[in-house]
This record gives C-alpha cells, structure tokens and sequence, in this order.
C-alpha cells in the first residue's frame, strides 16, 4: 500500500495546572497531529508537540519540516518512507522527524494486524508459542512541581497503581523543597520511590546540600541537578551520594564516550554471531555490532562485571531467533526492523542463561 495523503491539524490544549520548573512555566501545549492515510484508506497518526528547552527545535521549525518531510513520501510505501527519512541523529527537526516516523510506522503496524507496541516488540513472530510474556516495565506517575502537591495527591497516585512517582524541584528554597519531601515521604506507602527532576537549577554546592539533606528521604533518582554541567561535576556529585544521577536535556553539551565510560556501572552483552571480527579464539560471538576494537577493549578493560549469555561463555545453547543485522536510522526504526526480519532457526528454544 502506498501512502495517498497527509494532513496536519494544530492543536493547542490548556493544562489543568502550570507544569512548572526550575526555568520555565507551562500552562499549555500546543502543536500539531499528523494524519497519514494510504491507498486502502488505513490512517495512521504521529504526534509532532516541540516543547521549549527540551532540547528539540522550536515550533516555527517544527511546522517547516513537517510540511518539507511530508511532501516526498506520497506515492511511497510506508517502508519505503521509512527509507527516505534522514538518520535520527543527523536530523536537525527531531519532533517533526519524530511525528513522521510514528505515523509511518503505526501504519506498517495496521497492515500486520496489530497495535503499534505490539508489532515493534515482534508478538506476531512470538503468536502460539509457549514463551513467556516480556515483564512488566515500571513507569512513573508525572505529579508536576513539587510545591504543589499535598498529601492527597500523593495518594491518589500510588492508589492508580503507581510505585514510583516523579516530580519536579528546584523551584522553591532548597529548605523548603527537603520539608515538602519530608512530609511527601511521611504518606508515602512501602516501597514507593521518588524520582526528581530539578531541570539543571543549582549551583555544584547547592545541589550537594540538597542531596545531604535529602540522605534519609526514599530518593531513587536526581535529574539534571547542575546548572552547568560536566562529567567531572557529575562524577563528583554521584561519589557524595547514593541516589543516581541522570541526564536529560544537558546530554546534547556532554562527551556521550566519556559519559558512558564513567557513568554505565554494568555492560551487558547478549550472546549471538558477531557479524565482523573475531577475538583470539577464532570466534566471533558478541552481537556488540559495529565496533569490534571498541567491544573488545571495553570487554576485557570494563571495571564491574560484564554478563554474557549463549555462544561467548562456551555453552552451546542455541539461539532461537535470528535477526539479520542492519545499520537502522533510528532507534525506533532498529526495533521495528529487527521484529520485521527476524527468523526462527531450528527448535525454539530460548536461551535461559543468566
């Protein structure tokens, strides 16, 4: 099927409440859904929302590269749309890159007979077997700025099923934002985290108090707490703390290399056949795909453990799926590739090492 017609239509919806952090006030969110319909009149949507200070471009932009990224693709299948759209990291417009490829994408879905999750996951490929369904993944309920939530708020959050919930600080004194934790933490019921985002609203001292003084408080996660920062200052920080240090919007200005080599404290590597390059045994066995010197010195020089599973740890235990590796455009379009290409070899049986 090929695609026969794209609209856009703006949106703009009002928040309940300002969304607020450290650097800006949010009282609404506006931009555009994507409509793409193909010649069998299947329609599939994208959500193109740019968002100030994310990190992404601006609306102006945004609305410019959904009409330039649109145009080319009538007349193409969904794939070969897919095919046509520049490399993620190599896109100046990620938002309109973005709401092109989730239409794109739910429509290949559609014509598999399946929800979009669905079919990036590759269940049509796991339909009839015995194997387990994949675990659940926790997700955080989004509370806003901390200083507007009380005790009911909390509450009807973990009631809705949520054990970890996320809120923003940074926007209040430093003293009056560990007393609102305290007294979030005092409701909070057994094994409900915190996980915070300050938006890079302190100074390097700041951000040490705050985290000294929240020691005691069931912290799972800080993000962006620096103003400026830079992997030394993150390093110096995660030593003086137990709770973990996140990036987000600051990765952009960071060493990605560097980051990965200090912050990852676990290297995971899954056992299939390493398509180029060998190591000293003749084998070449690490799906670690596009760099082997890179794999080989982070394999033999990584500082915690590495865990392995299959071929690399000498037990032959087969494989149960093949996926043909190919160099995809994004991270997104890698996951629906990987399902769409994917082969069972001989009996399935899958790979239970730890």
């Amino acid at each position: 099927m090929k695609l026969a017609a794209a609209s856009v239509h703006p949106y703009r919806l009002p928040l309940r409440s300002p969304w607020l952090t450290a650097g800006a006030s949010v009282d609404e969110r506006c931009g555009w859904l994507l409509c793409l319909q193909d010649d069998s009149g299947r329609r599939a949507y994208g959500d193109c929302a740019p968002l100030p200070g994310s990190g992404g471009e601006n609306a102006p932009a945004a609305a410019q590269a959904l009409r330039s990224l649109l145009l080319p693709l009538i007349g193409l299948t969904a794939r070969a749309a897919l095919e046509r759209l520049a490399p993620d990291g190599d896109c100046p417009t990620p938002v309109a890159r973005c709401a092109v490829e989730t239409a794109l994408l739910d429509l290949l879905a559609q014509g598999s007979g399946m929800p979009l999750a669905a079919y990036l996951s590759g269940t049509r490929l796991r339909h009839g077997m015995c194997s387990a369904p994949p675990p659940p993944v926790r997700i955080n309920a989004a509370c806003g700025s901390l200083h507007n939530l009380g005790a009911n708020d909390i509450r009807a959050a973990c009631n809705a099923g949520f054990a970890i919930l996320k809120m923003k600080v940074g926007v209040l004194a430093i003293d009056d934002e560990v007393a609102l934790l305290q007294q979030i933490a005092t409701v909070l019921p057994p094994g409900c985290r915190l996980r915070l985002d300050a938006n890079r609203a302190w100074p390097d001292a700041a951000a040490t108090r705050f985290l000294q003084d929240c020691a005691s408080l069931p912290i799972e996660m800080l993000e962006e707490p620096l103003a400026a920062p830079d992997i030394d200052r993150l390093q110096a920080l995660q030593d003086s703390t137990t709770i973990a240090m996140a990036v987000d919007e600051s990765i952009r200005h960071l060493d990605g290399e560097a980051l990965v080599k200090r912050k990852v404290r676990l290297w995971v590597c899954m056992g299939d056949r390493f398509p180029r390059g060998q190591f000293d045994d003749g084998n070449g066995e690490y799906n670690v795909m596009y760099d082997t010197t890179g794999s080989i010195r982070a394999i033999h020089d990584w500082p915690t453990p590495v865990v392995f599973s299959g071929f690399e740890i000498g037990a032959r235990i087969q494989i149960s799926i093949s996926a043909r590796p190919r160099r995809a455009a994004s991270r997104t379009r890698q996951m629906a590739e990987a399902a769409a290409s994917m082969q069972f070899i001989g009996e399935y049986r899958p790979d239970l090492t730890p």
